[in-house]
């Protein structure tokens, strides 16, 4: 780390000046004492492991308050520790830190010394290893890396100045984070509205004698299901793809209204009483006639709360043809059924006529003239109740009876074109506030990393000429970490 003109009091060292000795101590040998580990897992917590000597599996190295611990396992990710004062326990670490021992300088000065982006350059250049866990910085390499030392007051001064600095950092970082949260309570107080009808409550009076009733729409689409089913050469799928009203689904409805009450022109129904249902499949994979042909065909792990325009594979016309899978039209709704992960119940919507498979649902809304984007965000609204539909079995999963059984408050369509318009208009306002939040924190840490190198180049604060120059310093550190001689 080069130290620019103005700083003609300071000097560079290497870094191996302030290496410490460490002497190593098998914990299990004091199986009921507690320790003080400072392991590489427990830096993220921002204190140590206290544990007993008999759960520490290997030999560790013995530490002292005071001393700053770099990590050199995956040393892309910046860890520095200080060593805090006694706790009433023996201070211990894991032998992936190297142990730097300051003497009568500024621990806290080499903590930011070894964050600082010119040391960590340097330091990166020092890894061996074939990759992730396996990287480590070389200690003797390390050792060797020249770091600058300020004159004695001026130190001083950067460690005062970079502690406030960061301690203001810290906390427009943290309001930072909870801009993210702030934005999803929000999109879940406007989608609250939306599927509640108060968004749109000034549209729809305006707007009334337009309004064709939900109700009369859920009937038309009865008429449909009774047709097909009837329809001679249709397939069960097909038969089965809308589902006709019984009394356990008339039941759950009613019993919805009287805890979430509609407006007049909507009415609560189970997705499959007015958009067809499907459930994908996966064609043989031992047949490779059946892959990488021109059909798009979607797996559940594609459908994030997002629009498929495209998909991972394709399948030929031949295995389409011997599967159970079917092709869907565009806006047509997919939700992922199976999985303890994310994937279950979240909801995707098809930009391109595609197939899916076995593990999530084709919901074909636009085929019944109606606004996709309503039935999707609705999906991104009951996410976690969706999931709930879903829990209780071996492997939590949907199928294709409870899927066509989720509630839904069904707006009219002309009234459901116009919340889907809304959401999509005030989210995009709200990613892009996101997007801001990313920015901003992205310059936080560049802020962070400019701080830092104006510091080790003597051009943070201001220089005293009287100030004792760095070799002073270094000299008396030479002499207190000199062994003392015996009187004879």
């Amino acid at each position: 780390m080069r130290v620019t003109s103005p700083a003609k009091m300071w000097r560079s060292v290497p870094l191996g000046t302030f290496a410490a000795s460490t002497k190593n101590l098998d914990p299990a040998r004091f199986p009921d004492e507690l320790f003080e580990l400072y392991s590489v897992p427990s830096y993220s917590e921002g204190m140590p492991e206290v544990i007993a000597g008999r759960e520490i599996g290997s030999s560790k190295q013995i530490v002292q308050p005071g001393d700053v611990l770099l990590c050199k396992i995956v040393p892309h990710i910046n860890r520095v520790w200080v060593v805090p004062e006694h706790t009433g326990h023996r201070q211990i670490a894991s032998g992936e830190w190297i142990v730097f021992r300051t003497g009568c300088l500024e621990p806290k000065y080499f903590r930011h010394l070894l964050s600082a982006p010119d040391f960590r350059e340097q330091f990166l250049q020092t890894v061996s290893g074939v990759g992730g866990s396996l990287m480590r910085a070389r200690p003797a390499s390390v050792q060797l890396i020249e770091v600058p030392i300020a004159p004695s007051l001026e130190l001083s001064h950067i460690v005062a100045k970079l502690d406030s600095l960061t301690a203001r950092s810290t906390r427009v970082r943290n309001e930072l984070d909870l801009i993210p949260q702030l934005i999803e309570r929000y999109k879940q107080a406007i989608l609250a509205d939306a599927f509640s009808g108060e968004l749109t409550a000034d549209w729809r009076r305006k707007n009334l004698h337009k309004l064709t009733c939900a109700e009369s729409f859920v009937h038309d689409r009865q008429l449909k299901a009774i047709a097909i089913a009837n329809e001679p050469g249709r397939g069960r799928d097909e038969k089965t793809a809308l589902l006709k009203t019984d009394d356990d689904l008339n039941r759950d409805m009613n019993s919805l209204l009287e805890t979430r009450i509609l407006p007049s022109q909507w009415c609560w129904v189970g997705l499959g009483q007015v958009f067809g249902v499907y459930v994908g499949a996966t064609p043989s994979r031992k047949e490779s006639k059946f892959w990488n042909g021109g059909i798009p065909w979607a797996s559940s792990g594609e459908v994030a709360f997002c629009r498929i325009n495209s998909t991972e594979e394709m399948i030929t016309q031949a295995g389409l043809d011997r599967s159970s899978t079917r092709l869907h039209p565009r806006g047509t709704v997919l939700l992922g059924m199976i999985g303890e992960g994310k994937t279950r119940g979240q909801a995707a919507i098809l930009d391109i006529y595609a197939c899916n498979n076995q593990n999530c649902a084709a919901i074909r809304v636009a085929e019944a003239e109606y606004s996709p984007e309503y039935v999707y965000w609705y999906l991104y609204f009951a996410y976690q109740q969706t999931r709930t539909t879903g829990a209780g079995n071996n492997q939590p999963a949907l199928n294709k009876e409870r899927v066509q059984r989720l509630p839904i408050p069904l707006a009219p369509p002309e009234e459901a074109k116009i919340i889907a318009d809304a959401i999509a208009t005030a989210f995009a306002w709200l990613d892009k506030v996101v997007q801001e939040h990313s920015s901003a924190k992205r310059l936080l840490t560049k802020l962070d990393q400019a701080i830092l190198t104006k510091a080790f180049r003597g051009e943070l604060v201001p220089q005293d000429p009287n100030d004792e120059p760095a070799d002073i310093l270094l000299q008396r550190l030479k002499l207190n970490a000199a062994p003392k001689r015996r009187k004879s």
